[in-house]
């Protein structure tokens, strides 16, 4: 009764978590991972953002060109408000003549005379004036706007943001390709793994019926009890390897996940159901290797260093255009009052307008050799890229050469393993016969097991090698994207 109870409950479990995590469950296909991650990717969010601030950076640069107004509003109030001083003499020179009874209708050479300024400053008939200088509460409103006419630099500098944006995209597209060649080469080790466990179960099926076989021979007084045990520890071991496998799945699936831009708190299951298909070797055929001449441009390292060059001679450009005048238009127009108090906002308030336009240009003429010397760095630079781009086609050419070497070669270690297993078969197929009959002892058949599940590892880990140096070889073609679309 009690055990009736508890398979209804675990039914009712089964089937509420079935209900509620159904869809969660759900296989992946590598495309629809692929896909998942093309859109959800730390990396490749990353360098979407990276494009999109790239085209911010270009508005940024165009918005020089475009006329500049600004806005202005100034308040400023004198605690001591300055001074201005005015020489008694230059008062004294402004004075009218008077006459010598203070008439002023004096007419002799010397009567109606007026005092000569040195004169009255020696003797110090008229001081110095000092007269408060503006008034004590200013404000000044307006607005002023500036136009770029040429700027040899400015045009450049549009260039290199369009450059920029270009380069940022071919980045994106570099961390998309390695994103492609990092699932893959992770999916391939899961496939491995899942490849690998049903290998550790079909031995286990195995072995099991050689012990139903060896138990009966025991019984029969045919084998010794022993050879019971030797078997129980083969099956124990494959168990353990089993558990191990399980594992591996488990990390291998996260490490897919993390790649993918899954959440942690999502279960996901990655379909292995094409794991038969993807290794078996009728399935494969060898294609035709294009010369590394006709494929270099097709790398993205590539084209990213060429537009790196395409940068530097924009730089140069920029550089060179700081010789070149730079023209512009500018105006303003302001309102500006002057009080004793503050009563700007009162109609007594008097404001007078100020306005003005003008054109200036400024043409370098000596800067200390800096403009050169930045002229020369830019060179320099390029130097450096083209210096960059040719060691990297070197190694490009060195990566593709070794990777059609490994694709080749892992190939035929696929062939020479699916050899061994086919002979491994027929070997333990021979002593089981053998042992059934009595001719062959135990540990002929072990043997002949453990050898045949070692050539069966050999050969999932050489198709393994190959299937990822097959991803290896599509990358040194710079074909790698084309799996987005399979």
């Amino acid at each position: 009764m009690y055990t009736k109870k508890l398979k209804l409950l675990g039914l009712f479990v089964f089937a509420f978590l079935t209900a509620a995590f159904g869809q969660e469950n759900e296989k992946i296909k590598i495309q629809e991972l692929l896909n998942h991650a093309l859109e959800n990717s730390f990396d490749v969010k990353e360098a979407k953002l990276n494009i999109k601030k790239s085209h911010e950076l270009k508005k940024e640069v165009l918005a020089d060109g475009l006329p500049q107004i600004t806005g202005k509003a100034k308040y400023e109030t004198y605690f001591d408000q300055p001074v201005m001083i005015l020489p008694g003499s230059l008062m004294a020179g402004m004075m009218p003549p008077t006459g010598g009874d203070g008439t002023g209708g004096a007419t002799g050479p010397t009567a109606g005379a007026a005092m000569d300024p040195s004169a009255a400053a020696m003797t110090g008939a008229a001081e110095d004036i000092i007269a408060p200088y503006g008034k004590a509460h200013n404000m000044d409103l307006g607005l002023q706007a500036s136009q770029l006419l040429f700027s040899m630099q400015y045009i450049n500098g549009v260039r290199t943001a369009n450059k920029a944006v270009e380069l940022y995209e071919l980045q994106s597209i570099n961390t998309e390709t390695e994103l492609i060649y990092a699932i893959y080469s992770n999916y391939y080790n899961l496939l491995s793994i899942y490849k690998n466990l049903d290998i550790v179960d079909e031995h286990i099926r195995s072995l099991t019926q050689l012990r139903q076989i060896t138990e009966s021979l025991v019984n029969a007084d045919l084998a010794l009890r022993t050879d019971l045990s030797r078997i129980d520890v083969n099956l124990s071991n494959l168990e353990t390897a089993k558990q191990k496998a399980t594992a591996g799945i488990i990390i291998q699936t996260n490490n897919l996940k993390m790649l993918a831009g899954y959440s942690k708190e999502q279960f996901i299951e990655i379909d292995a159901s094409n794991v038969d298909s993807l290794y078996n070797l009728n399935n494969i055929r060898l294609t035709h290797n294009p010369n590394f001449n006709d494929l270099v441009n097709n790398r993205i390292e590539v084209k990213l260093l060429n537009k790196n060059v395409e940068l530097n001679d924009l730089q140069i450009k920029t550089e060179q255009g700081a010789y070149a005048p730079v023209i512009a238009a500018y105006g303003s127009y302001m309102k500006m009052a002057q009080e004793d108090n503050f009563n700007f906002a009162s109609s007594d308030a008097t404001f007078r307008n100020v306005s003005l336009a003008g054109i200036t240009m400024e043409i370098p003429i000596f800067t200390g050799r800096k403009n050169n010397a930045k002229v020369k760095q830019a060179k320099l630079n390029k130097q450096i890229s083209i210096n960059q781009r040719e060691k990297t086609v070197e190694g490009l050419n060195v990566e593709y050469l070794n990777s059609i070497n490994e694709y080749e070669i892992s190939l035929s270690n696929c062939q020479a393993q699916k050899k061994n297993i086919e002979l491994a078969e027929e070997v333990l197929n021979q002593f089981q016969l053998k042992y059934k009959e009595g001719l062959s002892g135990l540990t002929d058949v072990l043997l002949a097991e453990t050898e045949l599940m070692t050539s069966r590892g050999n050969y999932i880990e050489n198709m393994t090698y190959f299937r990822q140096a097959e991803i290896k070889l599509l990358k040194a073609k710079g074909t790698l994207q084309l799996l987005i679309n399979q």
